[in-house]
């Protein structure tokens, strides 16, 4: 990183679809390293959506994404493999392999990209289990875990090659309460020992007021961004209803009074 540069994403102009079909337009926004920036929005808005084009499993119709000073869009090859190395991805069910341990797991980005013998890859393997509080399960298959030790375990294998990104998709998805909790404060605990920067995908309110320095709504209707702030201040000061709304979970219909709604 060069001295003064502060954007860990930026993305312009960014149309994502389907078969020439776009599903958002013309999104623009940028991600501060080591911040946690949060994608939220109703169902169907185009959250997961845009993770996938931003992450590369789908090509975005138009537009660009830089990380970390590289264009991943235009990057191809040898190019777009070492960018790919610098970011990790935890998926909504944690993927892991259900034929490998938890620590064979997260071994296989160390295998597939790193040149180092079996006993440093072992030793590192320990080292993020034991980052996400997963050590003592190295040796436990997917489906002897909760889904919380999933989500976990899964978190391991992202971080694998020390990436200075992090992709969430989802991660409260399917967990109580109180593992939940656990995960937002393993987020936040990550970022803030090893200065990662993430960007997570949810609509999980009590998660977002947790962990994001940003938020970015997005709209169905328009098919964009609606707005981007601190949650906090969006759910009180925030000057489109949608967005004061969904923050304050406020009931659909009651558009008129929410456009009235006091902020003092």
């Amino acid at each position: 990183m060069s001295a003064g540069e502060t954007k860990a994403i930026v993305v312009r102009d960014l149309d994502c679809g389907y078969d020439g079909n776009p599903v958002l337009r013309g999104l623009n926004f940028e991600v501060r390293h080591g911040e946690i920036f949060v994608i939220m929005g109703e169902s169907g808005c185009g959250k997961s959506t845009l993770l996938k084009h931003l992450i590369g499993l789908n090509t975005p119709l138009a537009g660009q994404v830089v990380f970390l000073g590289q264009n991943y869009c235009a990057a191809r090859g040898a190019e777009r493999l070492e960018i790919q190395k610098r970011f990790g991805v935890l998926y909504q069910s944690g993927a892991l392999w259900s034929s490998l341990t938890v620590a064979e797991n997260v071994a296989l980005p160390l295998i597939e990209h790193a040149s180092l013998e079996r006993e440093v890859i072992d030793e590192l393997v320990m080292l993020k289990l034991a980052l996400v509080r997963m050590d003592a399960y190295a040796h436990y298959f997917p489906s002897e875990l909760s889904g919380g030790m999933k989500k976990r375990a899964g978190l391991a294998r992202a971080m694998a090659l020390d990436p200075s990104l992090l992709f969430f998709d989802e991660p409260s998805a399917g967990l109580d309460p109180i593992s939940s909790r656990e995960l937002d404060d393993l987020m936040k605990r990550v970022r803030d020992t090893l200065g990662t920067t993430l960007v997570v995908v949810t609509h999980e309110l009590p998660s977002i007021f947790a962990i994001a320095d940003h938020a970015m709504m997005l709209s169905k209707e328009t098919r964009g961004i609606v707005e981007i702030g601190k949650p906090a201040e969006m759910a009180k000061q925030s000057t489109h209803p949608a967005v004061r709304q969904f923050l304050n979970r406020w009931p659909r219909g009651q558009a008129d009074a929410i456009k009235t709604y006091d902020t003092n």
